[in-house]
């Protein structure tokens, strides 16, 4: 019924540092203090694992961002069942397609710090659930992470 103007920006200003013949010598740049409290403090930013970088397949990639976000450390892990994973994905791959993709990624167990498993289900789809495994622990061995 009315209309609304709402503006956002990373930066709330910036200045250009120049020598005396006018050459750029850098920016300054002033952030929002709610950007820069989080960047500060460190519970509030959602790191990532330095062995993302080595997943080589987009699902992969996708998969460990949405894990690391919803799964984090919680003792339990996460479930979703693979319709819904199909959906979120955005994937336009077939639905059988796309869960031969996380069967193999499952069967590789590449992601860092996730353990992956199938839980089959017989009221929906098959269910894939995550479970965080400590930094020390070797990739593909059972066990929640007991360090939160």
């Amino acid at each position: 019924a009315g209309r609304r103007l709402h503006r956002f920006s990373w930066v709330n200003e910036w200045k250009e540092r120049a020598d005396s013949h006018g050459r750029p010598q850098g920016l300054e740049l002033v952030v929002p203090d709610w950007f820069y409290s989080g960047v500060i403090e460190r519970t509030l930013v959602l790191t990532i694992d330095p062995n993302y970088f080595s997943l080589t397949g987009g699902i992969e990639r996708w998969l460990y961002r949405l894990v690391r976000k919803h799964a984090g450390r919680q003792a339990g892990g996460w479930r979703c069942d693979l319709h819904h994973l199909h959906l979120k994905s955005g994937s336009l791959a077939s639905f059988p397609r796309f869960t031969f993709e996380i069967r193999r990624i499952i069967a590789k167990q590449r992601l860092p710090g996730y353990r992956l498993q199938i839980e089959p289900s017989r009221a929906r789809a098959d269910v894939l659930h995550f479970r965080a495994v400590c930094a020390d622990t070797a990739v593909g061995t059972p066990g929640a992470c007991a360090r939160g």
